[in-house]
């Protein structure tokens, strides 16, 4: 058996459901028995500190809201799985989003290929 090219790819979730996505995604993993193909499943979380009654009181919140990130390899039915997840924004939501400046329309995979993504320092 050849060994499986394993990427990061982004699903798109609905704002505030990542983490639920997140769950039912390993949910499904271990289910379907896709252990060997998707390996990480990832929500991207800061650290925010605020003061509360006085008190420092430390908080995650999401990084990049309503995005999921994966690590998978696209075999077999890995794609289908991955785009038909649960509170996950479907292709006709996404049409709206996915518009190219020029007015030409961009796929509407529901899967982002994840490449040279560095942090966004946030003030």
């Amino acid at each position: 058996m050849s060994e499986n090219v394993k990427k990061w790819y982004v699903l798109r979730a609905i704002g505030g459901k990542e983490k639920k996505v997140k769950e039912y995604l390993e949910t499904e993993i271990v289910r379907l028995k896709l252990q060997d193909y998707i390996t990480q499943v990832l929500i991207p979380t800061e650290k925010i500190y605020q003061i509360r009654a006085g008190k420092k009181v430390s908080k995650e919140r999401p990084f990049f809201p309503g995005y999921v990130i994966v690590e998978a390899a696209m075999v077999g039915e890995v794609p289908h799985v991955l785009r038909n997840i649960r509170m996950c924004l479907d292709s006709s939501e996404r049409s709206l989003v996915n518009q190219h400046p020029s007015g030409r329309r961009r796929s509407t995979a529901s899967l982002v290929r994840w490449t040279n993504w560095q942090p966004v320092k946030r003030r």
